[in-house]
């Protein structure tokens, strides 16, 4: 049996990918408002460092967004 991808692609991999779904069920509104997505971010980082390895690291986010 093969092991799932979440497990594969290690810690990173994880908080990539469950940031990614966070981000598509956030609301257009949410994802405008830098506070928001930060926060999001800190808290999903923050959680999926804790159930992988039991601690809670220090989390800076920087958000660069591209105009059109």
């Amino acid at each position: 049996m093969a092991e799932p991808k979440r497990l594969r692609d290690g810690l990173s991999g994880a908080i990539e990918s469950d940031i990614d779904r966070e981000l598509l069920k956030m609301k257009r509104a949410a994802l405008a408002d830098d506070e928001e997505v930060e926060d999001a971010i800190t808290r999903i980082v923050a959680r999926v460092c804790n159930d992988r390895i039991g601690k809670k690291p220090m989390v800076t986010v920087l958000i660069s967004r591209l105009e059109p």
